[in-house]
Formats: C-alpha cells, sequence, structure tokens
C-alpha cells in the first residue's frame, strides 16, 4: 500500500510537469463552467426557446457571458457587469436612456452608498477589533 502511495505521488508529479498542465490548472474552472452555460443555452434555445429573436439571443448570452465571468471571478464585479451592459448597448439591445435609467434608482445609489461604506470599515480595520470582542474564544463547540 505504501508502494502505491509513492507511486501515485510520482505519477502526480509527473502530470504536474506536463506542458498542459498549467493552463488547465488556471483556466480549468473558467472553461468548465463556460462549457456547462454553453449547454445550457443550446438544450434551452433547442427546446424552450424557439421563437426567440436575436435582441433575445444576445441578451440570454450576455447574461450567460456575466454569469460565467463573476463565478469564477475573473474581473471585478463592476467591470464584468459595465461589460455586458456595453454589449447590450452596441448590439441596440437596449438604448442609451435604458442603459443609463437604472443608475438613476435610489435602490441602486443606497447600495453604492453602502459598498463605500463597507470599503471604509474593511480599511480601517476596526471591524478586526469589533470581531475579536463578539466572537472571543468559543467555549465550545456545537456542531
Amino acid at each position: 500500500e505504501i508502494e502505491e502511495e509513492k507511486g501515485w505521488k510520482r505519477k502526480w508529479k509527473d502530470i504536474k510537469k506536463k506542458p498542459w498542465y498549467r493552463p488547465l490548472k488556471k483556466y480549468g474552472m473558467l472553461t468548465i463552467t463556460s462549457i456547462i452555460a454553453i449547454l445550457v443555452l443550446i438544450i434551452c434555445g433547442v427546446t424552450i426557446w424557439k421563437d426567440l429573436t436575436w435582441e433575445g439571443w444576445i441578451a440570454v448570452c450576455t447574461v450567460a457571458l456575466v454569469l460565467v465571468l463573476l463565478v469564477n471571478d475573473t474581473y471585478e464585479a463592476h467591470f464584468t457587469m459595465m461589460l455586458g451592459m456595453v454589449i447590450l448597448l452596441i448590439t441596440t439591445v437596449i438604448s442609451v436612456d435604458d442603459a443609463l435609467e437604472g443608475f438613476s434608482n435610489s435602490g441602486l445609489a443606497t447600495i453604492a452608498v453602502l459598498f463605500i461604506v463597507a470599503k471604509g470599515i474593511e480599511l480601517s480595520g476596526i471591524l478586526k477589533y469589533v470581531l475579536r470582542y463578539v466572537l472571543r474564544r468559543p467555549r465550545y463547540l456545537v456542531v
């Protein structure tokens, strides 16, 4: 059994030395989620969305792209969302008025202010002291 484990470790080290391993490790999750998103789009397109126009397809594909980029944390969230909006603007799926209308929403402004406050609290380091006081040392662990 010990020899099998050594052989397995040796094989794993050999795999890590292969030229295709590093890109697979770096982009593997992105590739897998992209393939899943494409399969879902194809299956839904064939079965559910038969009467979808080209604008609908661009919107669905843009949402799928944004979701894949957000899940994999490829770019920052604000850049990914703006990329989706720009794709929809360039392809004339939405108008400039429709795109900018969302920024005038008071709910969006509230969330933006909360992000600013949260970043300020994070950078100040006060959260560390508050959590240390609140959590302290647990006497027992409830599972």
